[in-house]
């Protein structure tokens, strides 16, 4: 029997960021059951890291749907739908909303039945995104908080958890020190953006740093070119702030480094599904978090970790938090251990992967 075969569609070649490797830990236990094509609009890092991990890479230049050079789009179109004749398809699945900037047009062509995965709380009003949302035959929502964002504007909205494969986290020597001195150790993890408010977190250190002098701040990620200059404003803030206010960029090795920390942070207004909250539960670090989003889902504020009312933007709220956890070790232990083991019986078990499983056998059946 001939396995379903879908075409999982990303936006952007250059970038492999917590939606691909999440992608990548669904896809992976499901290979027997589905026929999985990986499609990349250019050859680059997304490209290559997909093929290291053994699956089928179809790379085609697709260009956005955009109002200059719209014939471009077109033809490029054209081109895809002409591919997907000769390898025909199941389903069309955007692993992003942004994805579908690029894909609505050739599921229009082919036929083919698209479905959408969204991480983000779009703009639901925007006439493009109305477009995108029309021409979806389901949406993915990758919280619930997220579905529920999502369930006025389409009638079928499924709420889709990320699985967390923790094959690969576990493998990693966590008595490996890579950063220096015995300092108590904060960071933020994630791609520099004004909405995860990594400013927020830099504005929080004074604070702390009152209570804790040799307190250490890190933070981990990079920026967007359209971002670089949010992310420079605030390197210029923590210069005049501290020395001890630490930028390391994009890192291949953070499942070393979160072991590492004191505590872990997740300041964003509001986060769809923070994967860094759950690499750092399975860890075993405890976590300070808005309380707003997907994130809701994943603590029991002052039971698995603690939250910050993040409405206020005030970054004293955030460092008494983070004093808090510093300054008592034992209950903050206990509150790590109580995370990781709810971790292991939500997030990290199948329950993802089965949801997924059933979902996917529903669309792909309704074609058939």
């Amino acid at each position: 029997m001939n396995k379903p075969k879908i075409m999982i569609c990303h936006y952007a070649p250059h970038v492999i960021s917590g939606a691909e490797r999440a992608m990548l830990d669904m896809v992976l236990p499901l290979q027997d059951v589905f026929d999985f094509t990986m499609f990349v609009a250019r050859e680059d890092i997304l490209s290559k890291f997909y093929r290291e991990q053994g699956l089928k890479v179809h790379v085609q230049a697709l260009s956005n749907k955009r109002r200059k050079f719209p014939g471009l789009h077109s033809f490029h179109s054209i081109l895809l739908k002409r591919y997907l004749k000769n390898n025909p398809q199941d389903l069309l699945l955007c692993n992003t909303f942004f994805a579908a900037n690029k894909m609505t047009t050739v599921a229009r062509m082919t036929g083919i039945p698209m479905a959408i995965f969204v991480r983000e709380y779009i703009d639901l009003n925007l006439p493009i995104h109305k477009h995108y949302i029309n021409n979806a035959q389901a949406m993915f929502g990758v919280s619930q908080d997220v579905a529920d964002y999502l369930k006025p504007a389409h009638k079928r909205v499924y709420t889709m958890h990320d699985y967390l494969d923790t094959s690969a986290i576990s493998k990693v020597k966590k008595d490996v020190k890579t950063l220096e001195g015995d300092a108590p150790k904060v960071a933020i993890i994630g791609r520099v953006t004004p909405y995860k408010q990594q400013d927020l977190f830099v504005e929080a250190f004074p604070y702390v740093q009152a209570k804790v002098p040799n307190v250490e701040f890190y933070v981990i990620g990079e920026s967007s070119k359209k971002e670089q200059p949010y992310k420079q404003k605030m390197i210029n803030v923590a210069k005049q702030i501290s020395k001890k206010i630490f930028f390391l960029g994009n890192r291949n090795d953070v499942y070393e480094l979160l072991p590492q920390f004191d505590v872990s942070c997740m300041v964003s207004d509001r986060e769809p599904f923070p994967r860094t909250v759950l690499e750092s539960q399975f860890l075993k670090v405890p976590v300070v978090a808005s309380n707003a989003g997907g994130v809701l889902e994943m603590i029991e504020d002052g039971v698995s970790g603690l939250f910050f009312d993040v409405s206020k933007r005030d970054p004293k709220l955030l460092a008494k938090k983070i004093i808090e956890v510093l300054e008592d070790k034992e209950a903050s232990a206990s509150r790590a251990d109580i995370a990781h083991d709810r971790l292991m019986k939500s997030f990290a078990t199948l329950a993802p992967i089965d949801n997924f499983k059933m979902i996917l056998n529903e669309l792909v059946g309704e074609r058939k």
